[in-house]
Protein backbone atom coordinates (compact mmCIF):
# COMPACT_ATOMS: atom_id res chain seq x y z
CA UNK A 1 0.00 0.00 0.00
CA UNK A 2 1.41 3.32 -1.25
CA UNK A 3 1.75 6.05 1.59
CA UNK A 4 0.60 9.54 0.21
CA UNK A 5 0.20 11.40 3.54
CA UNK A 6 3.22 12.61 5.22
CA UNK A 7 3.23 14.69 8.39
CA UNK A 8 4.48 18.00 7.63
CA UNK A 9 6.62 18.24 11.62
CA UNK A 10 8.50 14.83 11.13
CA UNK A 11 8.16 13.92 7.47
CA UNK A 12 6.49 10.41 8.71
CA UNK A 13 4.44 8.51 5.56
CA UNK A 14 0.91 7.53 6.18
CA UNK A 15 -1.26 5.01 3.39
CA UNK A 16 -4.42 6.67 5.33
CA UNK A 17 -5.13 10.69 6.14
CA UNK A 18 -7.03 8.86 9.37
CA UNK A 19 -3.80 7.78 10.55
CA UNK A 20 -2.12 10.99 9.90
CA UNK A 21 -4.40 12.94 11.72
CA UNK A 22 -4.16 10.36 14.78
CA UNK A 23 -0.14 10.69 14.98
CA UNK A 24 -0.65 14.27 14.56
CA UNK A 25 -1.71 14.33 17.97
CA UNK A 26 1.80 12.91 19.06
CA UNK A 27 3.33 16.45 18.17
CA UNK A 28 0.19 18.38 20.08
CA UNK A 29 0.31 19.12 24.06
CA UNK A 30 -3.13 17.78 24.13
CA UNK A 31 -2.71 14.83 26.27
CA UNK A 32 -6.05 13.12 27.33
CA UNK A 33 -5.18 9.83 27.67
CA UNK A 34 -4.26 9.24 31.68
CA UNK A 35 -2.83 5.93 33.26
CA UNK A 36 -4.50 4.95 36.57
CA UNK A 37 -1.45 3.77 38.14
CA UNK A 38 1.11 6.54 37.26
CA UNK A 39 -0.79 9.29 36.03
CA UNK A 40 1.03 10.14 33.58
CA UNK A 41 -0.65 11.59 30.10
CA UNK A 42 -0.79 10.47 26.83
CA UNK A 43 -1.81 11.83 23.53
CA UNK A 44 -2.77 8.87 21.90
CA UNK A 45 -5.11 5.84 23.58
CA UNK A 46 -2.98 3.12 21.62
CA UNK A 47 0.68 5.11 23.59
CA UNK A 48 -1.42 4.79 26.73
CA UNK A 49 -2.62 0.40 26.12
CA UNK A 50 1.43 0.47 25.39
CA UNK A 51 2.35 1.84 28.45
CA UNK A 52 -0.04 0.36 30.47
CA UNK A 53 1.74 -3.63 29.98
CA UNK A 54 4.73 -1.67 31.81
CA UNK A 55 2.65 -1.97 35.15
CA UNK A 56 1.38 -5.66 34.18
CA UNK A 57 3.54 -8.87 35.14
CA UNK A 58 2.15 -9.90 31.83
CA UNK A 59 5.61 -10.75 30.01
CA UNK A 60 5.14 -12.89 27.35
CA UNK A 61 8.22 -12.52 24.88
CA UNK A 62 11.01 -13.88 26.19
CA UNK A 63 15.07 -13.72 25.32
CA UNK A 64 16.22 -17.46 23.92
CA UNK A 65 19.59 -16.18 25.06
CA UNK A 66 19.50 -15.40 28.60
CA UNK A 67 15.67 -15.63 29.46
CA UNK A 68 14.51 -12.45 30.43
CA UNK A 69 10.49 -11.48 29.81
CA UNK A 70 9.43 -8.21 28.29
CA UNK A 71 5.89 -7.08 27.57
CA UNK A 72 6.86 -5.80 24.40
CA UNK A 73 8.04 -7.39 21.40
CA UNK A 74 9.85 -4.69 20.11
CA UNK A 75 11.79 -4.30 23.29
CA UNK A 76 12.62 -8.12 23.61
CA UNK A 77 13.97 -7.06 19.70
CA UNK A 78 16.14 -4.11 21.26
CA UNK A 79 17.57 -6.33 23.99
CA UNK A 80 18.70 -9.44 21.57
CA UNK A 81 21.57 -6.78 20.44
CA UNK A 82 22.74 -6.70 23.45
CA UNK A 83 23.70 -10.68 22.89
CA UNK A 84 25.04 -9.88 18.98
CA UNK A 85 28.48 -8.50 18.50
CA UNK A 86 26.44 -5.91 16.41
CA UNK A 87 27.54 -2.22 17.78
CA UNK A 88 26.10 0.10 15.28
CA UNK A 89 26.36 3.27 17.82
CA UNK A 90 29.03 4.97 18.23
CA UNK A 91 30.49 7.31 20.33
CA UNK A 92 32.22 9.41 17.52
CA UNK A 93 32.44 12.77 19.06
CA UNK A 94 35.03 11.52 21.92
CA UNK A 95 36.45 7.90 22.66
CA UNK A 96 34.98 5.97 19.55
CA UNK A 97 33.05 3.41 22.22
CA UNK A 98 30.38 1.27 20.20
CA UNK A 99 27.07 0.40 21.71
CA UNK A 100 24.31 -2.49 20.61
CA UNK A 101 21.52 -0.12 21.52
CA UNK A 102 21.55 3.79 20.82
CA UNK A 103 19.57 4.76 24.28
CA UNK A 104 22.90 3.32 25.58
CA UNK A 105 24.96 5.37 23.65
CA UNK A 106 22.94 8.40 24.59
CA UNK A 107 23.36 7.32 28.36
CA UNK A 108 27.11 7.26 27.54
CA UNK A 109 27.04 10.52 26.10
CA UNK A 110 26.42 12.45 29.72
CA UNK A 111 29.79 10.62 30.89
CA UNK A 112 31.18 13.34 28.43
CA UNK A 113 29.57 16.38 29.77
CA UNK A 114 29.51 17.74 33.08
CA UNK A 115 25.96 17.01 33.34
CA UNK A 116 25.06 14.92 36.54
CA UNK A 117 21.72 14.60 37.01
CA UNK A 118 21.87 11.66 39.73
CA UNK A 119 22.08 12.60 43.24
CA UNK A 120 23.10 10.40 45.77
CA UNK A 121 20.46 11.39 48.82
CA UNK A 122 23.37 10.77 51.47
CA UNK A 123 26.24 12.09 50.46
CA UNK A 124 25.23 14.54 47.72
CA UNK A 125 27.78 12.93 45.22
CA UNK A 126 26.42 13.08 41.28
CA UNK A 127 26.71 10.91 39.05
CA UNK A 128 26.18 11.16 34.87
CA UNK A 129 24.39 7.69 34.81
CA UNK A 130 21.96 6.27 36.85
CA UNK A 131 23.93 2.74 37.24
CA UNK A 132 26.40 4.39 38.90
CA UNK A 133 24.30 6.12 41.43
CA UNK A 134 23.36 2.29 42.04
CA UNK A 135 26.87 1.46 42.46
CA UNK A 136 27.48 3.84 44.49
CA UNK A 137 24.85 3.46 47.08
CA UNK A 138 26.40 -0.15 47.80
CA UNK A 139 28.75 1.46 49.90
CA UNK A 140 26.27 2.55 52.43
CA UNK A 141 24.66 -1.30 52.22
CA UNK A 142 25.53 -3.55 54.44
CA UNK A 143 24.90 -6.11 51.49
CA UNK A 144 27.88 -7.51 50.64
CA UNK A 145 27.86 -10.00 47.64
CA UNK A 146 31.33 -10.19 46.46
CA UNK A 147 33.91 -12.78 48.22
CA UNK A 148 37.42 -13.33 47.77
CA UNK A 149 38.18 -16.45 46.24
CA UNK A 150 41.16 -16.39 48.31
CA UNK A 151 40.35 -15.56 51.67
CA UNK A 152 36.54 -15.17 51.73
CA UNK A 153 36.64 -11.21 52.50
CA UNK A 154 33.73 -10.05 51.12
CA UNK A 155 32.83 -6.56 49.50
CA UNK A 156 29.56 -4.64 48.37
CA UNK A 157 31.11 -3.43 45.90
CA UNK A 158 33.22 -5.55 42.86
CA UNK A 159 35.65 -2.73 41.60
CA UNK A 160 36.71 -2.98 45.35
CA UNK A 161 37.13 -6.61 45.60
CA UNK A 162 39.39 -6.60 42.34
CA UNK A 163 41.71 -3.66 43.92
CA UNK A 164 41.50 -5.76 47.16
CA UNK A 165 42.52 -9.03 44.88
CA UNK A 166 45.79 -6.96 43.80
CA UNK A 167 46.64 -7.47 47.37
CA UNK A 168 47.17 -11.03 47.07
CA UNK A 169 48.59 -11.11 43.55
CA UNK A 170 51.03 -8.64 45.11
CA UNK A 171 51.86 -10.77 48.03
CA UNK A 172 52.48 -13.92 45.03
CA UNK A 173 54.40 -12.03 43.31
CA UNK A 174 57.24 -11.62 46.23
CA UNK A 175 56.82 -15.51 47.56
Amino acid sequence: MRKHFKCSICNKLFSHKSNLNTHLLVHSNEKHFKCSVCNKLFSQKSNLNTHLLVHSNDKPFKCSVCNKSFSRMSNLHAHLLVHSNEKHFKCSVFCNKSFSQKSNLHAHLLVHSNEKHFKCSICNKSFSEISYLITHLLVYSNEKHFKCSVCNKLFSQKSRLNTHLLKHNDKEMYV
